[in-house]
Order: structure tokens, then sequence, then C-alpha cells
């Protein structure tokens, strides 16, 4: 009830001073439906984001929040959701807080990537034979054949063999 109340005290403060270029009102009104949703809740906790709010905004996260932030399955959610209704690149200003949701939006995956380590890939086995050493040739000096044949096979089996012998 409270969130919900400040969220209607920052659609009107902004409607009133809307002069600038965007349509404010309709950026607010865009993440209304998130008030709703249990995950902004439990990301606006110390534990969870450090203190970061989105309802009501505390400016973007400190390098501390973004690192609770980003390993806060809560919060992640919240991001997307809240690039899922594709902000617009303006400052929203409640009280003396200001937030560009669009820039939450883009500098959360780049600020993630500073606190989270990359996984490490093992090399990949090598199946290359070593190199033969440089040892001598081999040589050519073969005994010639004698002229004599081997005996062609009789036919006869050889038994398998019943121990192995070390």
């Amino acid at each position: 009830m409270y969130a919900k109340t400040l969220l209607v005290g920052a659609v009107a403060a902004l409607a009133a001073v809307n002069t600038a270029p965007c349509d404010m009102l309709t950026e607010v009104t865009k993440l209304t439906p998130l008030i709703s949703d249990p995950n902004v809740a439990k990301c606006s906790t110390q534990e969870e984001s450090g203190g970061f709010a989105l309802i009501p905004p505390s400016g973007l996260p400190t390098p501390d929040q973004y690192k609770k932030m980003c390993v806060s399955d809560a919060c992640k959610k919240v991001i997307e959701a809240v690039a899922s209704k594709n902000p617009g690149d303006y400052d929203l200003t409640v009280g003396s807080v200001t937030l560009n949701v669009k820039q939450l939006v883009s500098n959360f995956p780049t600020e993630c990537a500073k606190y989270t380590t990359p996984a490490t890939t093992a090399p990949a086995p090598t199946t290359t034979a070593p190199a033969p050493s440089s040892g001598p040739a081999p040589s050519s000096s073969a005994p010639a054949p004698t002229g004599q044949t081997t005996p062609a096979p009789t036919g006869q089996s050889t038994p398998a063999p019943t121990k192995a012998q070390c």
C-alpha cells in the first residue's frame, strides 16, 4: 500500500512538471504494473540489493549495490521486467532523486560482468604424436633373402591360452 501511494504521488508530481519533450507520465505509467511484482519489493531490500529501490527510485545503483543485485534472482527478474516495458531514455525525477530507467536496464549486464567471473575453459587435449627424436637413421644393410620359403599352414588350430603369464 505504501509503495502504491508513493507511485501515485510520483505520477502526479511528474504530470505537474511535465514540460520536457518526452511524455514522462507515459514512462511512469509503463512501470506502474511492476508495483504488484513481488520481486520489486524483494529487490529493494538491503540483503538483495544493498538498499537500491526502483519504487520510489533511489537513483542508479552504486557499485556495491550492483554487486548484490547481480547475484540476486529477484533483482535480475526486476531488470528483465523493466526492460520488457521498453523504457524511454529519459531522466525520471521524483522529489530530489533522478533515475534514467533505460540507463539502469542497459547498464545492468555491463555492471554485472565486472562482478562475475567468466567460466574457464579447459584446454583441448592434444592428439598429435610426439616428434621423432634425432637418433641414428635406419640402416639399409638388412640381410638379403636366402631363397627359402615359409611352409604353408597345415590347417591345425592353435589352442587358446588358459592362463596369463607376466
